[in-house]
């Protein structure tokens, strides 16, 4: 899914939050603190890598105002790299500046 680019128009840098939790599945603390957090400045809440059949990439979604959901899509092939989480998080950088 497309989204439109947030730009970083804030004074503070961008906050990474890797989460064992799905931003849907329970209105916990730490959605809690990144909405919080993201009133300043841009969140990206990564979640735990989906399997799926097609390429490695990314499924960005925009939440409450300035957070970014950021799901890991995993090639059957790329399930075991264990290098493959870095360089999807350098993509990400790349795509969000």
């Amino acid at each position: 899914m497309t989204i439109t680019k947030l730009e970083n128009n804030f004074d503070r840098p961008d906050l990474l939050c890797f989460s064992h939790l799905r931003w849907d599945f329970v209105y916990q603390r730490p959605q809690h603190l990144m909405s919080r957090f993201s009133k300043d400045r841009r969140v990206f809440f990564i979640e735990e890598p989906v399997a799926h059949d097609g390429e490695t990439s990314w499924l960005y979604s925009r939440l409450d105002g300035n957070v970014i959901r950021c799901v890991p899509k995993l090639s059957q092939a790329d399930a075991t790299d264990d290098d493959v989480m870095r360089k999807l998080i350098d993509t990400l950088a790349a795509d969000w500046d």
